[in-house]
Formats: structure tokens, C-alpha cells, sequence
């Protein structure tokens, strides 16, 4: 209702909390067809961001359709969403940027289950899109239509996610643009974390790139990134385990000055691969019987 109230350009703040399917015309827990920016996690008072809002399709709707317009998405969970092409969000038209948020468990019975960008540019910030499963293809993302489409991913995990062709990403037209992101641990017949061409590719880590070419970039590489299989924490995000590769391996460049969580980058030498930043939790150095050591523990 407050979207259907709020003029272009209005932002719509969101308490913590899980939103479903209501009186939409069609069957999708929110409709977009407008310039809107949603800013989810608020506390009841609106003073402070430190939460995520739920959409949830109860396995039974789609979780955002976007129509038209510069939309503009922060702190959110979308899940249990199920169609034909998207299962979390679909793009019909417009430039939509995902920030702070995660897509899991969602179902696209043909393509694209976390995200099925038609036409337009989609940009993916600080977010984790996991354990989602298409049909056809693009478990995680899927870019459709024309060439001028465009998805741009910064500092985000795209993991655990399934279908029969680009586990992870895929595409028909269009240009992916990935930076500081892992891409791994997803599955498919053939492709598993990608499939087609990806036009730019920096410091990433792309798991398995059977089934996909980068026409251009550096310092990727083909590793286990060594995450953590759960989702956890109020964000659900896949952690970094102590000695991954991915750990202070990201490019200064773009990378934000949080990650999902709202913690600080970088922690260490340079910021970290994903959406998850890596800290130390306590270093502590000592002396005994003459000698000296230390020891410290991450998280």
C-alpha cells in the first residue's frame, strides 16, 4: 500500500519483520512501476537500520516484480518465491540495485530463480543470493533480452544455487560485469557456476568457469573459497572460514566501505572477496618462561 501511495522518487522505510502476498492484481508479493527506493531493517521507531525485512512468497508467489522505473532495494531477505521466469525478483524494465540484501530459496520453474533482469541494468552490492533453483536456467541470475542489458556485481556471494544450465549465473544477451565477488559451490548439468560470457571480470572468484568464458579483466581465480555452507546471522550471509583465499585478495577499487553485515572494510591488507568481510576477534601476544608468541582468532 505505501508503494501505491508514494509518488516517483519517494523512499519507504520498512521495519524488520516478514511481508507476504496480499491484495496484488497479479501474484506478486510487491509490485514496482516507478522511481522507489525500499530501505528495510528499521527498527519500530525508525532510528536505527540494524535488521533486514522479509519478503516471503509462501512457495506460492513472486517476490518482487519490477515494471518499470530506477528502483533502488537495501537490507531485505527475499524468499520462498516461486514462477515460471523469477522466483525473488523480476525486471521487466528500469535500472534496480540490490544493496545489503539476500535471495534464497527461491524457485523458477524456466529461468532465473534469485533474478531474471528482461531489460535493463541491474546492479548487485554487498549481497548474497544462495540456495535457489531454476528449471532451465540461472539458478542465480539470469539477463534475457537485448544487448544493451547490463549486470554489474560488486562484492557479493552467489552460492549453492541450481539448475539445469548456469547454477550461478547465466545469460542470453547482455554484459556481466563482476568485481570482489565468489561465485561458487553451484550446481547444474552443465555449466555449474557459469554460463556464457562474462565481458569484465576483476579479483573474483569463480569456482568452476566450465561453460563460460571472461573476455577481459585480472586476477580472477579458480578456486574453493572456502565459506561457510550456512547462512547465518541476521543478514544470512555465508561466512568466510579462516584461510580462505579469499580473504584480503579483493581490489580496492569500488569495493564498499561496509560488507552486508555493515562492518568495516578492509579489515586486513585489502578488502575481502564476497560479501563478507573477515575480522579478527582478539590477537593477544605473551610472554612465558622467557619466550614470546601470540595468538589470535578470526570471525
Amino acid at each position: 500500500e505505501a508503494i501505491n501511495k508514494a509518488s516517483a522518487g519517494a523512499t519507504i522505510y520498512s521495519t524488520s519483520g516478514t511481508y507476504l502476498f496480499s491484495t496484488n492484481g497479479s501474484p506478486n508479493v510487491v509490485i514496482i512501476n516507478n522511481d522507489i527506493k525500499l530501505s528495510g531493517g528499521w527498527n519500530s521507531d525508525f532510528t536505527s537500520q540494524n535488521g533486514a525485512s522479509t519478503i516471503d512468497g509462501a512457495n506460492v508467489n513472486n517476490g518482487i516484480l519490477v515494471i518499470a522505473g530506477n528502483v533502488f532495494v537495501e537490507n531485505f531477505i527475499v524468499q520462498n518465491s516461486r514462477s515460471s521466469n523469477s522466483g525473488a525478483i523480476y525486471i521487466v524494465n528500469g535500472n534496480f540495485t540490490l544493496k545489503k540484501s539476500t535471495l534464497r530459496n527461491n524457485v523458477a520453474t524456466s529461468n532465473g530463480a534469485g533474478i531474471f533482469l528482461d531489460n535493463g541494468t541491474l546492479t548487485i552490492i554487498n549481497s548474497t543470493i544462495s540456495g535457489n533453483t531454476a528449471g532451465s536456467s540461472g539458478g542465480g541470475i539470469y539477463a534475457s533480452n537485448n544487448s544493451s542489458t547490463l549486470v554489474n556485481i560488486q562484492n557479493s556471494t552467489i552460492a549453492y544455487n541450481h539448475a539445469s544450465t548456469g547454477g550461478g549465473i547465466s545469460r542470453t544477451n547482455g554484459a556481466y560485469h563482476i568485481t570482489n565477488t565468489i561465485i561458487a559451490n553451484n550446481s547444474a548439468t552443465s555449466s555449474p557456476d557459469c554460463a556464457g560470457v562474462i565481458a569484465l571480470a576483476n579479483f573474483n572468484i569463480i569456482e568452476n568457469t566450465v561453460g563460460c568464458s571472461i573476455t577481459s579483466g585480472s586476477n580472477n581465480l579458480n578456486v574453493d573459497p572456502q565459506i561457510d555452507s550456512n547462512l547465518t546471522g541476521v543478514m544470512l550471509v555465508h561466512t568466510l572460514l579462516t584461510g580462505s583465499p579469499a580473504i584480503n585478495a579483493g581490489s580496492a577499487s569500488g569495493c564498499p566501505p561496509t560488507d552486508q553485515r555493515g562492518v568495516a572494510r578492509p579489515q586486513g591488507a585489502a578488502c575481502d572477496i564476497g560479501a563478507y568481510e573477515l575480522i579478527p576477534l582478539y590477537t593477544v601476544t605473551f610472554n612465558a618462561n622467557g619466550g614470546t608468541g601470540s595468538m589470535s582468532n578470526q570471525t
